[in-house]
């Protein structure tokens, strides 16, 4: 690659910026614009590739900091357009600017875990599914946990999916809970009444019972409420997430399913404890058992599927 001569503009000796290249780039030689609110207080030069990281440091030459707490305003270049308003210490680019360390900025990523409405068991074989830019997908294991990891910094949405499974966790006793709930002998809770709502209709009938009574019987071998929702399961999203991502509720009403799911406005860092409790659609009694391990069983003293 042919030698690039670059001159830099004369800074006061508090100014004098250190920074250092990564690889091959292509200096293109113009700076950004105002930094911290105050135009040419410090000047970094584009390059072709990326990403880097803008990042807080003490500038060589003693006094001067960049991007030190607060809010501040990035100027754009000819490799890239106005980078607009930011707030905090850190600000991660996709491309086209280096200055101080330069280190590229680790992949976004999400992690929680799964575990069932009664009994806080352990829920596998989930699918959480992310999208965004691309789409990405992840499995619970046996502890229940998942982990998507390397994401592009951006908006994501990650919504669990599970099919079947139901193992002992639909039998007749379903169906009594939701009769005894109709006439007034037993109340459910939120996460039992959309286990029982296995019509998808946002109502507990005899009609759902008697849907329960015909999936154990065989005469059919899946719910309205599992095809309107393309899953057999619901997902309700822990409101205690860290990040504060926005949530979206589990609800059944008038033959549409909505599912559960974290959305993050961006998804910027790593984050851990994106947990979710699942929901057996027609097992009102909350008596689902997951396989024992190494084996394709229930738990031993529970009924096979």
């Amino acid at each position: 690659m042919a030698s690039v001569h670059r001159s830099r503009p004369r800074l006061s000796g508090a100014r004098a910026c250190r920074r250092r290249l990564l690889g091959p780039v292509l200096i293109v030689g113009l700076a950004l614009g105002a930094v911290l609110g105050e135009p040419d207080l410090d000047r970094a030069f584009a390059q072709s590739g990326g990403p880097y990281r803008i990042s807080r440091a003490t500038i060589a030459g003693g006094g001067v900091t960049f991007g030190s707490g607060g809010t501040h305003r990035l100027g754009g270049t000819a490799a890239q357009p106005h980078a607009g308003v930011f707030a905090g210490d850190n600000v991660a680019l996709t491309g086209g600017f280096w200055i101080a360390d330069g280190a590229a900025p680790p992949g976004s990523s999400v992690s929680g875990s799964v575990r069932y409405y009664n009994a806080d068991r352990a829920v596998p074989g989930v699918t959480v599914s992310l999208s965004g830019a691309t789409a990405v997908s992840a499995s619970t294991d046996s502890a229940g946990t998942y982990a998507a990891t390397g994401l592009d910094s951006g908006s994501w949405e990650a919504r669990p999916v599970k099919i079947g499974d139901r193992r002992q966790g639909v039998s007749a006793l379903d169906a009594s809970y939701v009769l005894q709930s109709v006439v007034g002998l037993r109340s459910l809770s939120a996460a039992q009444s959309l286990a029982c709502d296995v019509t998808g209709n946002g109502s507990i009938s005899a009609l759902d019972a008697a849907r329960i009574m015909q999936l154990v019987v065989g005469v059919i071998s899946t719910f309205p409420a599992s095809t309107m929702c393309g899953s057999d399961w619901l997902f309700t999203p822990d409101p205690a997430a860290p990040g504060a991502p926005q949530l979206t509720f589990p609800q059944l009403a008038g033959g549409t399913c909505q599912n559960g799911a974290f959305a993050y406005e961006p998804l910027d860092t790593a984050l851990t404890g994106q947990d979710f409790t699942a929901i057996l659609l027609g097992d009102c009694t909350g008596n689902w058992t997951p396989a024992a391990a190494g084996t394709g069983r229930s738990s031993p003293g529970e009924e096979g599927p």
